[in-house]
């Protein structure tokens, strides 16, 4: 199917579609954009950051353990 064609179908597929299909199109369609440029600078200042310190990284691993021992001994 081509692009085109499934354009037309989607079209016609969103006119029949309830709310929350339209609702999940949108936002689907909305993410698959371009993101502004405030964000790609936030972006681009954490990955520098993480390229000038790649072993100060912690892993999510790391973190839950990290929380777990604070947990357990009462202290968060």
């Amino acid at each position: 199917m081509t692009a085109l064609e499934l354009r037309r179908e989607l079209h016609e597929l969103i006119e029949q579609a309830d709310e929350r299909v339209i609702r999940l199109v949108y936002g689907m369609l909305k993410a698959d954009q371009e993101l502004p440029e405030d964000h790609k600078q936030i972006l681009d200042e954490r990955l520098k950051e993480y390229h000038s310190k790649p072993d100060e990284v912690l892993t999510l691993q790391d973190i839950k353990k990290k929380y777990l021992r604070k947990n357990e001994s009462g202290s968060i």
